[in-house]
């Protein structure tokens, strides 16, 4: 049964649900979509898929949040980078807002990676 999101409801950081928003924000397709791919071409069942992508983003996610950086060989490296405070412009309005300072995560492809994409 899926869970139904509201517009405005709060959402764990470490669920899938999250996820799911986050992916569907950047405009990449369903994440069931993914991971029904995921299963096919490595001759995985959805659950087995399923079990591999939340093992995965829960270690990123978690190292991330104890500022651990991961690097796996030839894909890439996953950190969290800080950015400060700056100043910004309210699109609709237009009034001069200050921009809090935080963590992002962020990720540099590998050379097998960017080999791979060209």
């Amino acid at each position: 049964m899926k869970k139904i999101i509201k517009k405005d409801e709060e959402l764990d950081p470490n669920s899938k649900e999250y996820l799911v928003e986050m992916m569907k924000g950047m405009g990449i397709p369903w994440a069931e979509k993914n991971t029904h791919l995921f299963a096919k071409n490595n001759d995985l069942s959805k659950i087995e898929a399923e079990k591999i992508i939340d093992i995965f983003t829960k270690s990123v996610a978690g190292a991330l949040s104890s500022d651990t950086q991961i690097a796996l060989t030839g894909f890439g490296v996953f950190e969290k980078k800080f950015y400060a405070e700056t100043n910004g412009r309210n699109p609709n309005t237009g009034d001069a807002i200050k921009i809090p300072a935080c963590h992002r995560p962020s990720f540099r492809a590998g050379k097998t990676l960017k080999d791979a994409c060209n």
